[in-house]
């Protein structure tokens, strides 16, 4: 856990592999600060390097997120959008929604992805700054 309110919790992830997220290499080293709030209909993933640059944000459509003092749950909607600096975002995983679905909860994932599109931008800008914040705080003050 990197850091905690009572409407939002941030935790850290060093990866110790590679893996492909999309269309983006995520080199082992990859630092990943993932914020999840109890208040938002989504939790978001920053992808950095181990110097700090960012690679991509990642927006995952949730509901249901509860975090306690131990544990971290929510539910994946199925729908993620994609942001990478300088390249439009990309809507992942529309088709992986069922025809089935309640016709309430299909709406409240369109909402939720429409405004991820539209408004990630300032959102990507947002966590950015305070993730930079982190990084320093727990990369760069490290070496010191």
């Amino acid at each position: 856990m990197v850091d905690r309110h009572p409407d939002r919790l941030v935790v850290l992830f060093v990866s110790d592999a590679a893996r492909e997220l999309h269309d983006i290499h995520l080199a082992a080293g990859t630092i990943t600060f993932g914020t999840f709030w109890n208040t938002r209909p989504y939790n978001a993933y920053h992808f950095m390097k181990p110097g700090g640059e960012t690679l991509a944000w990642y927006f995952n459509v949730a509901d249901e997120t509860n975090i306690q003092i131990e544990t971290l749950d929510w539910r994946d909607l199925l729908v993620d959008v994609l942001w990478t600096p300088g390249v439009p975002p990309v809507v992942v995983d529309v088709e992986e929604i069922p025809d089935t679905l309640a016709p309430e909860l299909r709406r409240r994932i369109h909402e939720t992805t429409a405004f991820l599109v539209s408004e990630g931008a300032s959102l990507c800008d947002e966590l950015g700054r305070r993730d930079q914040g982190y990084f320093q705080s727990l990369f760069e003050g490290a070496s010191q």
